[in-house]
């Protein structure tokens, strides 16, 4: 069974690299699963086959925050459950699912972690194979592929010379490149065992940050690093740091299109606009919200959503803010939860507290703590990498 482990993590690492083009849709693009999602699935089967509920019995104690935050969004489904059809409740119910599916499967892997000191060679491995050709993947976009127009049909943002790798969206990509440039920061040592290696990937994931040309992403990467520079004494690290940032801006290409214009405040004005629909939904019902993943079906109804973009749109679904989202899917409650989830969960986390910080602040402006990506990126490799550095 420990080869197969070891295979289907490979397996992970590498089909989670391909981001979107390991997509498979289902009843109009409601409900995406991926492939990589699918792989986990069959680990998770195999480590419960392993250790049974060893694992929920030491950690599910060990992180109610996760779990009460998970009650309050399966209450708020119940709650709400008689006011939408069968399939409006199966879509909704599936993606709860998935969070407590992300959940369990990080127990079940960090409890192997604990138990299994080959099966670390096996994540660092792993990683930077995933690192390696997420770096490629996003480099061959930007040259080859710089240019998402063709599927805005499809309710992809019509991206122009900005780097988006695979993931097909620049806050998701820009947040994955920010996570991983942290994880090299503070494990690179334990992940890459050659200097040069981890140098070289905070550099291009440095150069992944800026070109990204999200400016919510320059703001949370460059106030993430300052906490964290200011918490350590290292003042002329953070100038020289800013320094080279304000110096990249500048040089980066700039090709012609709205979207490289820093200055632009079109994406200000529908940002502004989508807190102020999320408010109003929100009064509706301030404590226990529509439930997870109802959020589209409410928009329809108040019509700040066509139905001709009801399910082709991929923002439909969700608004720009995390903190939006938890607030009008479990109200009041589900919000406090949320944030006492993560504020928990990030006080065990020593110096990768910061990219909880990051995210935190990410948060505010995109929709990104919820999002399946960064749910893999925040719950498995965080824990993988979290122990590297005793091997």
């Amino acid at each position: 069974m420990v080869p197969v482990i070891n295979a289907l993590t490979y397996a992970v690492f590498f089909l989670c690299a391909f981001g979107q083009l390991g997509r498979i849709s289902f009843l109009g693009q409601q409900v995406n699963v991926y492939v990589y999602e699918l792989v986990l699935c069959i680990e998770l089967v195999l480590l419960f086959f392993r250790y049974r509920m060893d694992p929920a019995r030491v950690y599910f104690r060990k992180s109610k925050y996760i779990l009460i935050f998970l009650l309050v969004l399966l209450l708020s489904f119940i709650y709400e459950i008689h006011r939408y059809t069968f399939w409006e409740n199966f879509v909704g119910f599936l993606y709860w699912v998935r969070l407590l599916f992300y959940y369990t499967s990080g127990v079940y892997i960090f409890y192997h972690l604990k138990k299994s000191l080959p099966f670390r060679k096996t994540v660092r491995m792993g990683f930077t194979l995933m690192v390696d050709l997420v770096l490629s993947f996003s480099f061959i976009q930007y040259f080859l592929y710089p240019d998402l127009r063709n599927l805005y049909y499809d309710g992809w943002d019509p991206h122009l010379y900005r780097i988006f790798g695979t993931f097909f969206d620049t806050y998701i990509a820009g947040t994955i490149y920010c996570i991983l440039f942290f994880l090299s920061l503070f494990r690179g040592d334990a992940i890459y065992k050659d200097r040069r290696i981890k140098y070289a990937a905070l550099g291009l994931l440095f150069i992944c940050v800026l070109l990204s040309f999200s400016r919510t992403i320059y703001l949370t990467f460059l106030l993430t690093l300052s906490f964290y520079f200011f918490r350590q004494k290292r003042a002329t690290l953070l100038i020289v740091f800013v320094a080279v940032f304000i110096l990249g801006i500048f040089i980066i290409p700039k090709p012609s299109g709205e979207g490289v214009n820093l200055t632009r405040i079109y994406s200000i004005v529908t940002r502004t606009e989508d807190y102020s629909n999320a408010v109003k939904l929100w009064v509706k019902k301030p404590l226990l919200g529509y439930g997870y993943n109802r959020i589209r079906y409410a928009k329809a109804d108040s019509e700040f959503i066509s139905q001709d973009n009801l399910e082709s749109s991929h923002s439909g679904a969700s608004f720009h803010s995390t903190y939006m989202v938890a607030l009008v899917s479990a109200g009041i409650i589900g919000l406090l939860a949320f944030i006492g989830m993560v504020v928990t969960s990030m006080q065990r986390m020593g110096d990768l507290k910061y990219i909880i910080i990051f995210l935190l602040l990410q948060s505010i402006g995109d929709n990104v703590l919820l999002h399946p990506f960064i749910l893999f990126f925040l719950a498995v490799p965080i824990l993988w990498v979290s122990l590297l550095s005793d091997t």
